[in-house]
């Protein structure tokens, strides 16, 4: 069948989560006109071929390092997903090895947006790295993964508000940078409020007010 044919290549050759790509052919294969009694007789339930469809990806993905040292940023690796455009901005190759990665198009929309949202993550970080990243730029109502080497390149930026967590590092590093207007991440703002809730042990209070009212 030509659509698990597309599902293995899919599966192959990008990082989509395998559960999407399955969810995606059987909409596709109900949107051309299949009904749940075909797919029960044709199509492979997900459970059957989700262990076949990861070996196909891991094949053909380099494996796993443990130092930054080992990374080899060559071919492919260092293009959009169309293999025609620059996607690594730069990699700064010492002790401290940071990899940047930007195509042009995100450099443009993010030198002209003045709405700025980032966020540094430790939970989806490669191995051998503690911390991923992300600048995200406001544009046209929608939001756009960016990242900055921007005046190096010939990019003028003027952005005015950025939307962060509560990291120093990163609110002094951004208003020594640009002097612009900080604004707490409201999701990580909650978050804190129910860490302290949990230590502190605030919901046991308000549990015990709740019934004293009643």
């Amino acid at each position: 069948m030509r659509k698990l044919q597309d599902l293995r290549d899919q599966a192959t050759y990008t990082d989509t989560a395998i559960p999407k790509l399955y969810a995606r052919a059987i909409s596709d294969l109900v949107a051309d006109g299949a009904d749940s009694a075909y797919l029960a007789l044709f199509f492979p339930k997900l459970t059957s071929i989700q262990k076949t469809l990861y070996k196909f990806r891991n094949a053909n993905t380099p494996p796993p390092v443990d130092d930054t040292d080992d990374i080899v940023l060559d071919g492919e690796y260092v293009l959009c997903q169309d293999g025609k455009f620059r996607f690594i901005l730069f990699d700064s190759k010492d002790d401290d090895r940071i990899i940047g990665f930007a195509s042009d198009t995100c450099l443009s929309i993010l030198s002209r947006s003045t709405a700025w949202h980032v966020d540094g993550t430790f939970k989806s970080a490669p191995g051998c790295y503690k911390q991923v990243f992300t600048i995200h730029a406001w544009f046209m109502e929608q939001m756009f993964a960016c990242v900055d080497r921007l005046f190096e390149l010939g990019y003028s930026v003027a952005p005015t508000k950025l939307v962060t967590d509560f990291e120093l590092a990163t609110i002094n590093a951004f208003k020594s940078q640009f002097g612009l207007q900080i604004i707490g991440c409201h999701f990580h703002f909650l978050q804190a409020v129910r860490r302290s809730i949990d230590t502190l042990g605030i919901e046991e209070n308000l549990t015990r007010l709740e019934d004293n009212l009643k």
